[in-house]
Order: C-alpha cells, then sequence, then structure tokens
C-alpha cells in the first residue's frame, strides 16, 4: 500500500472519528443541561399528590410495614407509695401493635389543595410483644389527677365528695389500660359535661384508635414540589401556638405524608405529630 492510499485511510478514519466524538460531546454537553431536568421533571410528576400518580398511591396507601411499641411501668408497692415511701417500678413490654394507615373524606380543592381524615388501627402483635394484653398492671389513677389538677370548677367539698371512694392506684390489664376501660370519673364527666367528655372509658390512646378524631387540609405540590404535604390546617385550626409565623407554612405531617424532593442537606425541617401535640 502507497504512502498516498494510508494517508488517504487516515484522513477519512480521522474525519469520521471526529465526527463521532463532536456527536458524543455534544450528547454529554446536551445531557448535562437537560437530563437533570428532565429527570426531576418526572420525580415531580412522579410523586405530586393527584389522583391516579404514584405519590397519591403511596400517600393513601403507604406500603410500610408500621408497628407502634408501647412501653409500661408496674407500681409494685403502691400501699408503701401511699404512706409516703418512694415507688418501685418495673418495666413491662414491649406491647407492640401493627399499624393500618387509611385516609378517608379526600377531597380535592382544585389541583393544590387536598383534605383528607387519617384513621390508624391499631392490632395487638403477640409474636412482637414480650408480654400479652391479659398481663396486669397497676398504676396510678390517671383520671382522679386529671380531676384534682384541673379542678374544673368544683370547689373543694365538692371535690372531696366526687373522689369519696376513689382509689390512689388501679391494677387493670394492660389491653384495658392501652385500650380502654370503664371508669366512673369518666362516666360522671360524660354525664355532666359532655361536651369535654365524650367517652365514659379511659385509655392511653384516648378514643383514638380506628377513629376519625381529626382532619388535615394540606398541599398537593402541584404548583410547588418543594411545598408538598405541607399542612395549611389541622382540625380546622390554620394556626397553632406551637407554629412561629415562619413555620406555618413549612410544617409536614407525619399520618403517611412525606417531605419534598431535592431538599438542600442544611434546610432545617419541621414535623407536626399530632399524638405528641408537637
Amino acid at each position: 500500500m502507497t504512502l498516498f492510499n494510508r494517508l488517504s485511510i487516515f484522513k477519512s478514519n480521522f474525519f469520521l472519528f471526529s465526527i463521532g466524538g463532536l456527536f458524543f460531546i455534544s450528547i454529554g454537553i446536551l445531557s448535562f443541561f437537560f437530563v437533570p431536568s428532565i429527570v426531576q421533571h418526572k420525580i415531580k410528576q412522579s410523586i405530586i399528590i393527584k389522583d391516579g400518580s404514584n405519590g397519591y398511591k403511596f400517600w393513601q396507601d403507604p406500603p410500610a410495614k408500621i408497628h407502634r411499641k408501647i412501653y409500661l411501668f408496674n407500681i409494685t408497692n403502691p400501699k408503701d407509695i401511699e404512706k409516703g415511701r418512694r415507688p418501685k417500678l418495673v418495666e413491662m413490654g414491649p406491647y407492640t401493635f401493627s399499624q393500618k394507615w387509611e385516609k378517608r373524606n379526600i377531597k380535592f380543592f382544585g389541583p393544590n389543595v387536598i383534605s383528607f381524615t387519617p384513621v390508624v388501627t391499631l392490632k395487638f402483635e403477640p409474636s412482637l410483644s414480650n408480654g400479652l394484653e391479659s398481663d396486669l398492671i397497676t398504676f396510678v389513677n390517671i383520671p382522679a389527677l386529671g380531676v384534682i389538677e384541673k379542678n374544673i370548677g368544683f370547689g373543694y367539698t365538692m371535690l372531696n365528695l366526687i373522689l369519696k371512694d376513689t382509689r390512689l392506684f388501679e391494677t387493670k390489664t394492660v389491653g384495658e389500660l392501652i385500650s380502654g376501660y370503664t371508669h366512673p370519673l369518666m362516666e360522671l364527666g360524660k354525664k355532666y359535661m359532655p361536651d369535654k367528655f365524650k367517652d365514659d372509658k379511659f385509655s392511653l390512646l384516648n378514643g383514638r384508635n380506628g377513629t376519625e378524631w381529626q382532619s388535615y387540609k394540606m398541599m398537593t405540590g402541584n404548583d410547588d414540589i418543594l411545598k408538598i404535604a405541607q399542612i395549611i390546617s389541622w382540625n380546622g385550626k390554620e394556626k397553632l401556638d406551637i407554629w412561629s409565623s415562619d413555620q406555618a407554612n413549612m410544617i409536614n405531617g407525619t399520618d403517611g405524608t412525606f417531605y419534598p424532593p431535592f431538599l438542600d442537606r442544611n434546610k432545617r425541617l419541621y414535623s407536626f405529630s399530632p399524638d405528641l401535640c408537637r
């Protein structure tokens, strides 16, 4: 092969390689500028809370298995405490409950706002618990202490009359303490103050197991993905005392909602937990 032919082949290959290189460089430059935007757009469309989206399905029925573990403390020397001695406590549990989350009364107010009622139903899981719901536990008579602390308009004589046959400590099963048991003070309260006492039973869950005790209105993220799941109101209250003015528009719920994407690691996040009232 002559030198001329070799140079011709080299020039042809060089031209092809140059064209190919420019093509891949162009693809790389275009990808650098446009692919992140395309990916972010796809993520936004996927997680926005609108009927039919993946985000809506995840929000309505979270796939995660969520458990609540409850630890209790049994008072072993109630009579000694009544004599002024120091209490002795024994930890019991955890008593583990699986949580089923539901969203009821879902209503859209245009594409940007949605309201709903979250309902959490607990089911006892013996295999994941250290103990049974039939375990006996001795604890302070919480409704009695509540009456004494609040003293809801009662005078001293009336208070003594109400608490005449009330004991300082009670012994119930764990299931009764967690899920509810009939209490004379609760019955009295429901009879004479039905606006303050909704039930004649006392429980640690306080009527929050499988009930519609709260309602939310929040952002869907349609107009701004960074606003997704931000709370507008809770139980009709648009600004709670625990929120500062700058937090009121940044706060997210914990009842099956989630935080927005593309957050800066240094950004401060606020979360509202109705169970903790915080």
